[in-house]
C-alpha cells in the first residue's frame, strides 16, 4: 500500500452500487476458488496447499474497507472508481464473506455430531482459528498489493466524530496493518495490469482501538473535485495520480 484514504461519505448511487455488486461477486469467486483448495474431507485445513497456492491473486489498485452497515456506501464507491476512474477495485467482504462460509462447511463436516446435535467445542475452536488465519493472511496480503487504502468511516458527520473505536476485529486489523504495510514507492505497484492501460463478529461486546492518523481525511466533495480533475486531463493520467496531486495541493496550500 503506497497510501490510504479516511473517508466521510453519505453518498449512495444506484448505477454505482449495482456496478460494485457486480465487482464483489467476481472478487468473490477468485478469492473462493483458492481458498476451497484448503479444506479436505478429513482435514480441517490442507497445510501443504496453503504454502504452494496462498490467496488471494487478484490485481486491483484500490482496497475498501468499511463495515457491515455501510455496504452500499462502499459497492457504490466501488463502481464509480471502476467505471469514472478506471480502476480495479477490491472488496474486503468477498474475502470475509465467503470465509464464513466454508467455516460453516467444514465445521459441519467436521465439528458437528449428529446424535446430539451438537458441535463439539474445542474442534469447532481449531477451525475457527484456522480460517480466520487463513482471512487475516489473504486481508494482509490484498493491502500489501493494491497502492491505495479507502476507510469509509462509519460514525459521525466531521472528521472531529470520527470514531476512535470499532466493535469490527476485521476493520481494526486491516486499519492496523494499512500503517505496517505502507510504502514510500508508488511505482511498485504498477505492473502489467496497469501497463497496457498506462505507461458478522460484532455480536460479542468488543471495541478495539482505532488509529487513522496515517490516513488522509478525504469528503465526498474532494471526490468530487478528483472527478472533475481527471476529466479535466482528459484522462490521460492514472487517476490515483491526479488523487494524490490534488492533496499535495492542499498542503502545499495550508503550509
Amino acid at each position: 500500500m503506497y497510501t490510504g484514504f479516511n473517508l466521510k461519505t453519505d453518498w449512495v448511487d444506484e448505477n454505482y452500487y449495482n456496478e460494485g455488486q457486480k465487482i464483489i461477486a467476481l472478487n468473490k469467486e477468485n478469492v473462493k476458488k483458492p481458498l476451497q483448495t484448503f479444506a479436505t474431507k478429513n482435514e480441517i485445513i490442507n497445510g501443504k496447499n496453503i504454502q504452494e497456492h496462498w490467496f488471494p491473486q487478484i490485481e486491483a489498485d484500490v482496497f475498501i474497507s468499511y463495515s457491515h452497515d455501510d455496504e452500499k456506501k462502499a459497492l457504490s464507491l466501488a463502481g464509480f472508481l471502476k467505471t469514472e476512474m478506471d480502476l480495479d477495485v477490491f472488496i474486503d467482504a468477498a474475502v470475509w464473506g465467503y470465509a464464513d462460509e466454508l467455516l460453516r462447511e467444514l465445521d459441519i463436516a467436521n465439528c458437528y455430531n449428529k446424535a446430539s446435535g451438537l458441535f463439539n467445542y474445542y474442534a469447532r475452536n481449531r477451525s475457527t482459528s484456522h480460517i480466520h488465519m487463513m482471512l487475516a493472511t489473504a486481508l494482509s496480503m490484498m493491502i500489501n498489493r493494491t497502492e491505495c487504502l479507502f476507510f469509509i468511516n462509519p460514525d459521525g458527520i466531521s472528521f472531529q466524530d470520527s470514531i476512535t473505536h470499532t466493535p469490527s476485529p476485521w476493520i481494526y486489523y486491516e486499519i492496523g496493518m494499512s500503517a505496517l504495510l505502507k510504502k514510500e514507492d508508488k511505482s511498485e505497484f504498477r505492473g502489467n495490469h496497469r501497463t497496457k492501460k498506462f505507461s458478522l463478529f460484532e455480536s460479542v461486546n468488543i471495541k478495539y482501538p482505532l488509529n487513522t492518523e496515517h490516513l488522509k481525511n478525504i469528503t465526498d466533495a474532494d471526490i468530487q473535485t478528483w472527478h472533475k480533475n481527471y476529466n479535466a486531463v482528459s484522462k490521460k493520467h492514472f487517476s490515483l495520480d491526479v488523487l494524490y496531486q490534488q492533496f499535495s495541493n492542499r498542503q502545499i496550500i495550508n503550509s
